[in-house]
């Protein structure tokens, strides 16, 4: 009994480790798109930054 409780604690870790790599990715590429748009926006003269 221990070794199924075990085994689905082990699962159940690998799953959360999963979603925050899942999250951790989607994070990075956001951050990545916005400092492009933010540079191509100050190139272009969109906003001031005065």
């Amino acid at each position: 009994m221990i070794f199924i409780a075990a085994y689905i604690a082990l699962l159940s870790m690998i799953n959360v480790y999963r979603a925050y790599t899942c999250i951790q990715n989607a994070i990075d590429q956001t951050a990545k798109q916005v400092s492009e748009y933010a540079y191509i926006a100050k190139k272009l003269g969109v906003y001031s930054t005065k």
